[in-house]
C-alpha cells in the first residue's frame, strides 16, 4: 500500500516521499495455530496493569492518541482521520539519486520501525478499550523528508495522519452510538454492585460473569459486529468469544477489578489442533490472576462455573487441564513482512481461586420444590442445588447433602380392582372385563 508520489519541496535540499499503510487487523478470528514467536521491543517483564503499559517511545504516544481522540473525546472524532505528530521523531542516513530517497537497508528499518510501534499501539489500544466497538482496525499515512547539510540527508518521518477504519453498521452516529453503549455499560455495572454490595470480590466477579453470559448469545455470524462488544450494550447480545470477553473487561473495570483480555488457541476435544479463542485474567483479592472463560461457561443446559477463575491445573471440559487445552497467543496481530510485538500477559496461578484460598465463597442454592409421584411418573422431594460445588442439599441451609437419585419418589403405580366380563341381555348392556385404577381413575 505504497503511494508512489514523490515530490520536490520548495526548500531547497529536502526532499519528500509520501507513504500510506493500512494496520493489520488484531482480530482474532480465523487465526491458526502455529509459530508464534514475536520479539519484545518494549521494556516491561511482567503485566502491569494494561497493554498500553508495556509500550514506550512512539508506540506509546500513537496508542495516547487512540485514548485520547477515539475514547476520551470521541465526541470529537470525524469519523475519518487525525493528526499526530511523534515528539520524537524516526531519523535515517538517507541517500537520494534524482531527487528521491533511495529505498536501500537504512530506508528499510525506518520504514520497520514505524511499522512495528504502529502495529503495537493498535494491538494494546484494541485489547486494552473494547468500548470504542466501533473502530475494527487503523490505517496511516505519513511523509518521509530527506533534508540535506554538508552534502549528507538524514532522513525524517514524523508527522502522521491516523485514520480508524469502522466496523460496518457502527460507522455512522458514532458519538451517538457511544453514549448509548456507554450509559448501558455504567447501568449494568450500577446494577451488579447493587446487587453484590457488602458480598465478596468472589461473588461480584461471579455477578459480572453470570450477566454476560445471561446477556450474550452465541452467534458466529459473517460480520465483524459480533466480535465487539458492541451487541452486549447496544444490540441484542450476539456475539462470539470477543464479544463475551471485552464485555467481561468492560463490566471488571468499572467495578475496580483488574482484568485482561486474552487472545489464544483452545482445544474442545483431545483431538482437536485449537480454534482461535478469546478469554479474561482477572486479579483477586490474594494478589493473584485467575482464568474466566465466559464464553465456555455459557451453556444450553446453564450457566457453569468451570472456568470461573480457574488456574492452570483445573480441569476443564473432557477433563483435561488448562495447561493442556489452551494455548495464549504470543502476538495480537498476525504476523505480516515484519514481526509484530509479543506482549506479556497476567501470570496465573497453577490453582483455581477457591483451592488457593482454601475459602468458600457460600453456596449458591437453587430450590426445586416437591412434586407428587403418579402411577406413571415418578416424582421428586425438595430439594436444594448449589451451582458452585455442584452438590444437592435436602435443606434449605445447604448442611444436608444428599444425591440426585435420593430426591426421586418412584411412580406409586396402579391400584387396579377387576371388573368380570358380563354379557349382554335382551333389555341389559353387558360389559368386556377390565380393571379400574383407584389412584388415577382411569
Amino acid at each position: 500500500d505504497h503511494a508512489d508520489t514523490n515530490v520536490q519541496d520548495p526548500q531547497e535540499g529536502t526532499i519528500l516521499e509520501y507513504v500510506e499503510e493500512e494496520l493489520d487487523s488484531p482480530l482474532i478470528v480465523n487465526g491458526e495455530p502455529g509459530d508464534t514467536d514475536g520479539i519484545h521491543v518494549f521494556s516491561l517483564e511482567e503485566y502491569d496493569g494494561s497493554y498500553g503499559n508495556q509500550l514506550d517511545g512512539m508506540a506509546l504516544e500513537v496508542y495516547n492518541t487512540y485514548v485520547s481522540n477515539l475514547f476520551v473525546n470521541y465526541s470529537t472524532f470525524n469519523g475519518e482521520s487525525y493528526e499526530y505528530k511523534a515528539s520524537e521523531p524516526v531519523t535515517f542516513e538517507a541517500k537520494v539519486q534524482d531527487n528521491q530517497i533511495v529505498q536501500d537497508e537504512a530506508y528499510e528499518e525506518a520504514i520497520l520501525q514505524v511499522r512495528v510501534n504502529m502495529q503495537a499501539a493498535l494491538d494494546a489500544f484494541t485489547y486494552d478499550y473494547p468500548e470504542v466497538f466501533w473502530m475494527r482496525g487503523s490505517g496511516y499515512s505519513y511523509s518521509i523528508s530527506a533534508r540535506e547539510q554538508n552534502g549528507k540527508y538524514t532522513g525524517i518521518i514524523s508527522e502522521f495522519t491516523m485514520m480508524p477504519s469502522l466496523v460496518e453498521g457502527y460507522n455512522t452516529n458514532i458519538t451517538d452510538n457511544m453514549n448509548n453503549f456507554l450509559e448501558n455499560a455504567d447501568a449494568a455495572a450500577v446494577q451488579i454492585a447493587a446487587d453484590t454490595n457488602g458480598k465478596s470480590l468472589y461473588e461480584k466477579v461471579k455477578a459480572i460473569h453470570d450477566y454476560v453470559c445471561e446477556k450474550a448469545v452465541y452467534d458466529a455470524q459473517n460480520n465483524l459486529r459480533v466480535h465487539s462488544a458492541g451487541p452486549m450494550f447496544i444490540g441484542d447480545g450476539h456475539v462470539v468469544c470477543e464479544g463475551y470477553a471485552k464485555a467481561m473487561l468492560i463490566l471488571c473495570r468499572k467495578l475496580g477489578i483488574d482484568c485482561a483480555c486474552i487472545g489464544g488457541f483452545a482445544r474442545n476435544s483431545s483431538a482437536s489442533s485449537g480454534e482461535a479463542h478469546m478469554w479474561n485474567y482477572v486479579k483477586m483479592d490474594n494478589d493473584t490472576w485467575y482464568l474466566i472463560d465466559a464464553t465456555w461457561d455459557d451453556q444450553l443446559s446453564g450457566i457453569r462455573t468451570t472456568y470461573l477463575l480457574a488456574g492452570w491445573n483445573s480441569k476443564g471440559f473432557n477433563h483435561n487441564t488448562l495447561r493442556e487445552e489452551r494455548t495464549e497467543k504470543d502476538t495480537f496481530s498476525s504476523p505480516t513482512e515484519f514481526t509484530p510485538q509479543a506482549f506479556i500477559y497476567p501470570l496465573i496461578s497453577d490453582n483455581s481461586y477457591l483451592t488457593d484460598t482454601e475459602t468458600s465463597p457460600g453456596h449458591q442454592l437453587s430450590k426445586t420444590d416437591r412434586k407428587a409421584a403418579t402411577c406413571t411418573e415418578a416424582g421428586n422431594t425438595e430439594y436444594w442445588y448449589c451451582s458452585v460445588c455442584k452438590k444437592y442439599f435436602s435443606d434449605e441451609a445447604g448442611t444436608k447433602e444428599t444425591t440426585l437419585a435420593a430426591t426421586v419418589i418412584p411412580a406409586t403405580g396402579h391400584q387396579l380392582s377387576k371388573t368380570e366380563g358380563k354379557a349382554a341381555t335382551c333389555t341389559e348392556a353387558g360389559n368386556i372385563e377390565y380393571w379400574n385404577c383407584s389412584v388415577c381413575g382411569k
